[in-house]
C-alpha cells in the first residue's frame, strides 16, 4: 500500500485541489499502464504536455512538498514518465481520498426520463486517455441525442478535434490539448451546459469530487472499457449507476448501446455505422481500390509479414485492375516502413496490381483527415485492430482486420467487417481474405472454392437478420415469444456446424475468428426460469444472437445469400 510522506498537508486544507489531484493521479496511472508503439510516440508526448498543464492549480500552494511536486511534474518526459509518476502519486495521495457526500441517493438502475429531456445544451467531452478507435465508437452519440431531443444543441470536445469534422449532428466542435481544460469544463467555466457527458476508455471516477463541488447541473461519466455509466443529478442529489448485466455485452459496441439504452436513448448496432459520417458514394469504376494500414497504437508491424501479405493478397488470375494504397503513418519511422513495404511488394505482385503510398500533400505527417480521405475513396480496407478498423465501416468500406488474440471485445459489429487471427499462418489468412475479395470480382468463381449453400444456410442467414432486429428492439417482448424464434436459431446453427467440415479448406480459412465447435445454446421448456429471472434470460439470448451476428461465418453466409439473390451465385 502506498503511504504519503509524514509532512504532507491535510487534504481538507485545500479542497480546491481535490479535482485536479484526482485528474492528475488517474491519468498518470492510465498513461503508465498503456503500451505505446513507435508509430504512436506522438501520443505519449501529447499526453505528457497535457498532464503538465495541471501544474497550474497547484502552483499557489506554498507547502514545500507540493512545490516539489510541481517542479517534479514539470520535468516529466517520455524517458522518465514511469519514475516521475510513482513519486507524484505519493504526493497526490492525501488529496484523492474522497468520499461521496452522504446526502446523495445512489440507485443501481436507469435515471428517470426527465434526466435527458430537460437538457437543451449538451457537451460530449472525450477524455484525454481515449484512443482514436475507441473514440470512433462514440460517433453515433450526437445522432442518438438528437433523435430523442431534436432541439438540443450538441457540442463535442476532443483532443482529436479534426476526427469529428465529418460526424453528423454535431452543432459545435471544440478541441483541447491541455488537461487544464478538463477542470474548466467540470467546473462549469467553459459554458453553462445542461448536461456534461464525460467519456473515456478507462473509468476516471471523477463524479465523487464533482458531487462535492456541485458546479454542474447534470453529469454523466461513461467508461467504454470498464463498461460502467454514472449519471448524476446534482440539483436533486441522485446518482444512477449502470452496467451490462452479468457476462453479457462484453463487446464495447454492445456495452455502449446497452448503457445508452439505460440512459434513455434509442441506439442500434446498424446505427453505429449508417448515416453517421458524411462521405461520398463509392465509385463503381473498373479499378478496385484497397487501402492498407498496418499500424496500431500499441505494437509495431512486421515488414516481412505485411510485404508478403500485400504482394500475395490479389490472385494472379484476377479479372479486375487493383490499386493498393499504403498508409504512410504519422512519422518518419512509419513512412520508411511504408516505402520498404511498397518496394518489396511491388516486385512480387501481379501485373494487374499497382501499389503506391498515399499522397501526403507535401506535409511531414499523414493526418487523420488524410486517412479519412483515403477511406472515402477505398472499396476495401486491410488493417490491424486499430482505429482504421473502426473508421472504415463508417465510410462504407469492407474491412479485413488482422487482429491479435485478446482484443475480441473491440470487434466491429458491422456486416462487412471480417476478422483474421494474426497468429495463423499467413497463407491461411490470405486465403480467407480472398474468399471475401471474390465478392468484388477479383477471382473467377470456379477458382475460389466457395461452398454451395443449402436451403438451410440461406434460411439461417435470413432468420438471424430477423432475430437481430428483435435483439435491438427497445420495446418489451415476452420471454416465450423471444425463445420460440431463438430456439429455431439454435437448432439451425447446430445443423450448420455439422456441415462446416465438408466446406473446402479455402472457405474454412475464413472461419478463424471464433471457435465454431460450440453451438448456440438451446433451451428446453423445462429450462424456463422463474418470472423474476426472465429479463436475465432475455439478456443472455440477445447477447448470444449479437455475438453470432458478429462472426465471420454469419457475414459470409449473408454475403453468399446476397449473391444468390442477385443471380451471381447458385445454391
Amino acid at each position: 500500500m502506498i503511504r504519503p510522506p509524514l509532512d504532507m498537508p491535510h487534504r481538507f486544507d485545500y479542497p480546491e485541489l481535490r479535482l485536479p489531484s484526482l485528474l492528475l493521479s488517474r491519468y498518470l496511472y492510465f498513461l503508465t499502464r498503456r503500451p505505446i508503439s513507435r508509430s504512436n510516440s506522438h501520443y505519449l508526448q501529447g499526453r505528457i504536455r497535457g498532464l503538465m498543464s495541471l501544474a497550474q492549480p497547484f502552483s499557489s500552494v506554498q507547502e514545500s512538498t507540493m512545490q516539489g511536486g510541481v517542479r517534479l511534474l514539470r520535468t516529466l518526459n517520455p524517458q522518465n514518465v514511469l519514475q516521475v509518476a510513482d513519486r507524484l502519486q505519493l504526493i497526490l495521495f492525501p488529496f484523492i481520498q474522497t468520499q461521496l457526500p452522504k446526502e446523495y441517493i445512489v440507485a443501481d438502475g436507469s435515471p428517470p426520463p426527465n434526466f435527458l429531456q430537460e437538457a437543451c445544451n449538451i457537451l460530449l467531452f472525450l477524455g484525454p486517455g481515449i484512443g482514436i478507435g475507441d473514440e470512433i465508437i462514440t460517433f453515433p452519440l450526437p445522432t442518438w441525442f438528437k433523435a430523442n431531443m431534436p432541439k438540443a444543441k450538441v457540442t463535442v470536445m476532443s483532443t482529436y478535434g479534426k476526427l469529428w469534422h465529418r460526424v453528423k449532428r454535431v452543432d459545435q466542435l471544440k478541441s483541447y490539448d491541455q488537461d487544464l481544460a478538463i477542470l474548466q469544463v467540470l467546473r462549469g467555466e467553459l459554458e453553462p451546459f445542461d448536461l456534461v457527458m464525460f467519456v473515456d476508455f478507462e473509468d476516471p471516477g471523477l463524479y465523487r469530487v464533482i458531487c462535492q463541488e456541485r458546479l454542474l447541473s447534470k453529469y454523466v461519466e461513461m467508461s467504454l472499457g470498464a463498461q460502467v455509466l454514472t449519471a448524476v443529478d446534482l440539483s436533486r442529489r441522485w446518482i444512477y449507476r449502470l452496467r451490462p448485466p452479468g457476462a453479457c455485452y462484453n463487446n464495447f459496441y454492445f456495452g455502449m448501446n446497452h448503457l445508452m439504452r439505460g440512459l434513455g436513448l434509442t441506439p442500434s448496432i446498424r446505427g453505429c455505422f449508417t448515416d453517421v459520417v458524411q462521405h461520398k458514394q463509392k465509385s463503381d469504376e473498373e479499378e478496385l481500390r484497397i487501402f492498407v494500414s498496418p499500424f496500431t497504437s500499441k505494437y509495431d508491424p512486421s515488414l516481412l509479414y505485411w510485404s508478403r501479405l500485400v504482394a500475395s493478397l490479389i490472385s494472379p488470375s484476377t479479372i479486375r485492375r487493383v490499386r493498393i494504397v499504403l498508409d504512410p503513418g504519422p512519422n518518419s519511422s512509419t513512412r520508411q516502413f511504408a516505402r520498404d513495404t511498397c518496394r518489396s511488394a511491388s516486385a512480387r505482385a501481379p501485373s494487374q496490381v499497382a501499389i503506391e503510398i498515399a499522397h501526403m500533400s507535401g506535409t511531414e505527417k499523414f493526418s487523420l483527415e488524410g486517412v479519412f480521405d483515403e477511406l472515402e475513396k477505398a472499396h476495401i480496407v486491410v488493417c490491424v485492430d486499430s482505429f482504421a478498423a473502426h473508421a472504415a465501416p463508417t465510410m462504407g468500406c469492407t474491412t479485413l482486420v488482422v487482429a491479435n488474440p485478446g482484443v475480441e471485445n473491440w470487434r466491429v459489429p458491422n456486416e462487412t467487417s471480417f476478422y483474421f487471427n494474426a497468429e495463423d499462418p499467413l497463407p491461411q489468412v490470405i486465403a480467407g481474405m480472398q474468399q471475401v475479395l471474390t465478392h468484388f470480382g477479383l477471382m473467377r468463381r470456379q477458382d475460389s472454392y466457395r461452398p454451395a449453400l443449402s436451403a438451410l444456410e440461406i434460411q439461417l442467414a435470413s432468420l438471424v437478420q430477423h432475430i437481430q432486429q428483435l435483439a435491438e428492439a427497445n420495446g418489451s417482448i415476452s420471454l416465450n415469444a423471444w425463445s420460440e424464434i431463438y430456439t429455431e436459431l439454435a437448432h439451425s446453427h447446430q445443423a450448420l456446424l455439422e456441415r462446416l467440415p465438408h466446406w473446402s479448406s479455402e472457405a474454412r480459412s475464413l472461419l478463424c475468428d471464433n471457435n465454431y465447435d460450440n453451438p448456440i445454446r438451446g433451451f428446453a421448456v423445462e429450462d424456463t426460469p422463474p418470472e423474476a429471472l426472465h429479463q436475465d434470460m432475455l439478456h443472455y439470448q440477445r447477447n448470444a444472437c449479437l455475438e453470432w451476428c458478429n462472426s465471420n461465418l454469419y457475414r459470409y453466409l449473408t454475403m453468399l445469400s446476397a449473391e444468390i439473390e442477385h443471380g451471381v451465385a447458385s445454391i
